[in-house]
């Protein structure tokens, strides 16, 4: 065993469970209500204390570390493992204090009540947009059994519904203009909060160095550049751009048995990190991908295109330099007003060819 003094804590909503654990002996192991936790810790000596990193977590964090505690937060997954018997608050306690002393284990930083702020409002934009999405789809689902068929996209549904009197000039009876109405107003409200959202969000990222260098990155931009910015405000933490992939579940997982002899066999990327922020930079990623390949076709199309007009160019070239040296004889050469006449008009012919 190892030799330690450390208070694991299974935060809830009503009632908190308190397990100290001091040199392989349990020490304490109690419940207290929530409202008096923060008393309680108040008048304790300074010690580490250990809690899973849920909801309210960091909050506790931010307190307890003001009263001089060294606070750490681990991830739920990791705690699993050191839960012995069956699954209860006392169970937790115990397990979240086993977890905190193992070696090597990494924990979760405390966020910042900034760093909440940000991200909660890219949680409430999230949910809006999958709204304004189910929304959209609900209404022109609806026209759709009235024959009226609506292409794809939000803009086109904005566009069409823009106009109430368009509705009057189709075959829908007034009640179910009413309800397309209501419904049509309900998305120009969830809009404007998307809006905010986003005012929100470039606000924070003019204030925000690191945020700004974050969107210099290409498919990256202001949505992307605040979560990671929010998320991670200490890149130090990781040691490499690859350890920072690990944190988001993005590099493949692997299995491997029978030794050293025996190939790991690679899998699929583990998604065990941030979905949200994962998400982000893949679709950034296909988007960086997607211009390039346009770029790549661009490129392409114009070497044909050069390779086709060349020889017409060449021709043209060579044509001015004929017509060069043609002018220059029947400058030279004192030829009648005539002839001059229907040299010129040869000419003329040939430059229109």
């Amino acid at each position: 065993m190892f030799q330690c003094n450390v208070i694991g804590i299974d935060t809830a909503k009503s009632s908190f469970e308190i397990f100290e654990w001091k040199d392989e002996k349990v020490q304490m192991q109690r419940s207290l209500p929530r409202k008096k936790i923060a008393e309680f810790f108040q008048k304790m000596e300074k010690k580490t204390l250990i809690m899973e990193a849920c909801g309210g977590s960091h909050y506790w964090g931010r307190l307890f570390t003001k009263m001089g505690h060294n606070v750490k937060l681990i991830a739920p997954q990791k705690v699993t493992p050191f839960r012995m018997a069956h699954k209860n608050d006392k169970n937790d306690a115990r397990a979240v204090a086993l977890a905190g002393v193992c070696p090597n284990m990494k924990f979760v930083p405390i966020k910042e009540s900034w760093q909440q702020d940000i991200l909660s409002i890219h949680r409430i934009r999230e949910r809006l947009m999958g709204n304004q999405t189910s929304l959209i789809n609900e209404i022109r689902g609806l026209l759709q059994e009235y024959g009226i068929v609506i292409p794809v996209r939000a803009n086109n549904l904005r566009s069409h519904l823009a106009d109430p009197a368009t509705l009057a000039d189709q075959n829908i009876s007034p009640l179910m203009r009413r309800q397309v109405v209501a419904l049509h107003d309900e998305l120009l409200q969830i809009t404007t909060r998307i809006e905010q959202c986003d005012k929100d969000l470039e606000s924070f990222h003019k204030e925000s160095d690191a945020s700004q260098r974050i969107a210099k990155i290409e498919g990256i931009g202001l949505i992307t550049a605040t979560a990671i910015a929010a998320s991670c405000p200490n890149p130090d933490v990781f040691k490499n751009g690859r350890e920072f992939s690990c944190w988001l579940g993005l590099v493949p997982g692997h299995t491997q048995t029978g030794g050293k002899d025996s190939k790991p066999k690679m899998l699929g990327i583990t998604k065990k990190g941030d979905k949200y922020l994962r998400k982000l930079l893949v679709q950034g990623s296909m988007a960086t991908i997607a211009t390039m390949n346009k770029a790549i076709r661009i490129k392409t199309a114009a070497e044909e295109l050069k390779q086709t007009t060349k020889p017409i160019f060449q021709r043209y070239h060579e044509s001015q330099q004929l017509l060069s040296q043609i002018i220059l004889v029947v400058k030279e050469k004192n030829l009648s007003q005539e002839l001059k006449t229907k040299v010129s008009q040869g000419l003329n012919g040939f430059i229109a060819w």
